[in-house]
């Protein structure tokens, strides 16, 4: 292979890098989803679309099986220029089959979810500069 055939693979292979890193919906799910698979006590991890399942302690520590929903997926400009988006995500859960209000959400949640900013109403920025969100 000569040098030019891999120079151009490899400005090929960078710009398509490059092309992943997007701050629109679906690359919002992507990072909301790899927040929820980061977080420590989180096992078995998967996703379906729109829905995450994975299983976690509850509050009390016993083992559960977590369903979360994404109802919703919002990107809107932001007035900060090194984090010129907003992203919101609205999602439903599930704990062991049970629909979990929202109002009682955060009492429920295993440790480690609110502090990687995940709940039913979870917010995060596009950082230019690293072109990524963050939570």
């Amino acid at each position: 292979m000569n040098a030019r055939v891999i120079c151009v693979a490899a400005v090929v292979g960078t710009l398509a890098l490059a092309g992943c890193a997007k701050h629109d919906a679906e690359s919002l799910r992507a990072s909301f989803g790899q927040q929820v698979a980061s977080i420590a006590l989180v096992r078995e991890f998967q996703r379906n679309g729109d829905t995450l399942t994975f299983h976690a302690p509850d509050a009390t520590g016993s083992d559960a099986q977590w369903r979360v929903h994404i109802d919703s997926v919002i990107v809107e400009h932001n007035d900060d220029k090194m984090n010129p988006f907003r992203g919101t995500i609205t999602s439903s859960w599930f704990m062991n089959g049970a629909s979990i209000e929202a109002a009682t959400l955060g009492s429920h949640l295993p440790k480690g979810f609110k502090e990687k900013g995940i709940s039913e109403n979870s917010s995060a920025v596009w950082e230019g500069q690293r072109r990524q969100w963050n939570w």
